[in-house]
Order: structure tokens, then sequence, then C-alpha cells
């Protein structure tokens, strides 16, 4: 398996935002390293609150799209000092399940100040703890216009650092990760 596919997932509702302005850099970088790359942008979605969606197509388009990649990374802006709430509704429905675990993800969150800095630390323990995903890395934080600047969509050299050797660990960790299991897979002691 040379090409991983890694779903980006945006989930800002703000019609100009920095979070999905980092989303969007975030998988051009992966295509450019060689991966498959799709986006579910929640803002483009009507999903009800958990569970009332449950049965809707467009969220089960998502859902499946989401649980059938390689890895995932997940940009939020941060509301509140928290994720974005349609984020964490989504994974309500993404993640209700016994699909495959251990698939490898990062976070992208644009705050205001640093003062919210550690607001990914609940969703990263939720998704390591409760459905054993894997962090990769640090949560890469922009701060502000000096970080991603949400009028011009200009990215500071800083942050695109940060994502780009985010990006390419991820890329890394879903190839090995998947080969890993392709070869594990093939033996029958595995399957018992």
């Amino acid at each position: 398996m040379n090409q991983p596919s890694i779903v980006v997932v945006s989930s800002s509702l703000a019609p100009i935002s920095r979070s999905r302005i980092a989303a969007q850099y975030a998988g051009n970088f992966l295509r450019s390293i060689g991966c498959e790359v799709q986006t579910v942008d929640l803002s483009s979605m009507a999903v009800a609150p958990y569970p009332a969606s449950e049965n809707d197509p467009e969220t089960l388009s998502a859902v499946n799209l989401f649980n059938s990649a390689h890895g995932w990374v997940l940009a939020s802006p941060v509301y509140n000092f928290g994720m974005s709430g349609v984020l964490l509704n989504f994974l309500h429905y993404a993640l209700d399940s016994d699909r495959e675990r251990f698939k490898p993800f990062v976070i992208i969150e644009t705050l205001g100040g640093l003062r919210s800095a550690l607001s990914s630390d609940h969703l990263a323990r939720t998704m390591v703890y409760e459905v054993n995903a894997v962090q990769v890395g640090p949560a890469v934080h922009a701060v502000g216009d000096a970080g991603i600047n949400r009028a011009t969509g200009v990215i500071s050299p800083e942050v695109i650092h940060r994502i780009e050797k985010s990006m390419a660990a991820l890329a890394h960790y879903s190839r090995a990760r998947a080969s890993v299991q392709s070869n594990l897979l093939s033996h029958s002691w595995v399957a018992a």
C-alpha cells in the first residue's frame, strides 16, 4: 500500500475560518506527498445532535468515508475554551461502533489566544482512551491572525512548518500501520 487514505474533517461553521484554511492546507500537503485525501466539511452538512441523524444518508456517507480512511485530520476552531461542538457531535456518529481501532490522527486547532491552547486535550484523550486511536504528535496550534490570517488566508511560516511536519508523520504512520495490518491479516493465527 503506497497511498494511505486520509480524511480531513473541517468543523468550523464560520464562512471565513482559520481552521478551514489550515484543513485545506493540510489536505493539499498530504496530496503532494502521495496521500489520497477526502474532506468532510461539517459546515455544509445538516447533522442533527446525536442520535437524531443516525439513519440520515448524508451523515452515514460521511461516517463511512471517515471510518474507511487509514488516518484522520481533525481541524477545529476553539470556542469558549473547547473544541467545536459540531466536530464532537460528528464523532459521536463516526465512532459509535466496534469498527477498526488504532487509527492515527492529528488535531489542528485555531484559537484566539494561548489561554485556550489546552482545549484539544479533551478531544485527544477521548480519541486515545475511548476509541483506541493513536495521536501522531502534539496538536497543531494556530493562534490568531498572526498564525493564520482569516482575511487573507496567509499562514505563517511557523504554522506551515508545524502542519507539514505533522502531516508527514501522519502519512508515514498510516502507511506503516496499513502495511503491518495487511501482513497480520494474511496469517491464519491472527483471525482466530
